[in-house]
């Protein structure tokens, strides 16, 4: 079964002139009810982070190719005094929130937590909203968006749990990328300590429980497209779970080692994959 891929990641803004990670609030155009629209998807401000949004792509260099033309755009729109960084949760110096709190109460529509029935249906419950997040613990979200091929109402009961099972399928499969390091488990945290959610989409599923670290380098963005259309492949029949697993393991390695060894400035976040060979 072929697939589409979109994203809508989180990042953090870095102020080189500050030399520490700041709010974005302010600096970029668009909001959740109206995005601001850019060629290949748009950009937002939720909360206090910069959110991307791209279009769906059929293919690994379409899904590289969509995001590298987004950042580049807003990177344009923050200008060369900031840089765009990927991470699970970031903190601010409290001088540098002087704006409405109102901010920090992020969620929107309701998401919902993938479980196994006894009779081995897959069913979905229902999470409360979460609010009023810290300015020292602000959760950052990678979100990946799985397109089915379909425009169905999001109550369709084929549809309800086509996107259940492929959620579970992705994470029994994946689940070292939801075990968390010291900055997701402070994200974790903040998002009150939640595995496998998952928002139903008239066209597939939304994949809730990623941090943004997937966008450090380009292998990591096309492998994370690869990895659900093998996923998609393993539930038609058409594929059997191999060294993709393996590949992804050591890019979660990889992202921790990294994280770990930034200058402290950076809170355990990355660079995009946009600067990679600077």
């Amino acid at each position: 079964m072929k697939i589409t891929l979109g994203a809508d990641p989180e990042l953090a803004l870095f102020d080189k002139t500050k030399d520490r990670i700041v709010p974005a609030v302010g600096l970029v155009p668009g909001t959740k009810e109206n995005p601001h629209r850019l060629d290949k998807g748009s950009v937002q401000l939720d909360g206090t982070a910069i959110e991307l949004g791209i279009d769906p792509a059929s293919s690994p260099d379409e899904f590289l190719d969509n995001l590298a033309t987004v950042i580049k755009q807003v990177q344009d729109i923050v200008g060369d005094n900031y840089q765009l960084r990927c991470g699970p949760c970031v903190a601010y110096y409290k001088r540098d929130c002087k704006f409405s709190e109102s901010v920090f109460e992020v969620g929107c529509s309701p998401d919902y937590v993938v479980r196994l029935s006894a009779d081995r249906l897959f069913t979905l419950r229902e999470r409360t909203e979460y609010h009023d997040i810290h300015y020292r613990k602000v959760p950052l979200g990678g979100h990946i968006h799985v397109g089915f091929g379909c425009d169905l109402d999001i109550k369709d009961p084929v549809l309800v749990q086509s996107a259940a099972r492929y959620a579970s399928q992705v994470y029994n499969n994946f689940a070292s990328f939801f075990v968390s390091d010291k900055y997701a488990n402070r994200r974790s945290a903040a998002m009150g300590n939640l595995t496998g959610t998952i928002r139903v989409k008239p066209y597939g599923v939304e994949l809730r429980q990623y941090d943004p670290r997937w966008l450090f380098s380009s292998e990591a963005v096309k492998g994370m497209f690869m990895f659900h259309q093998q996923q998609a492949d393993v539930l038609s029949g058409t594929y059997r779970v191999g060294s993709d697993r393996e590949s992804m393991q050591l890019m979660v390695h990889l992202v921790k080692q990294m994280s770990a060894e930034v200058d402290k400035k950076y809170q355990g976040t990355l660079p995009l994959f946009t600067e990679e060979g600077l």
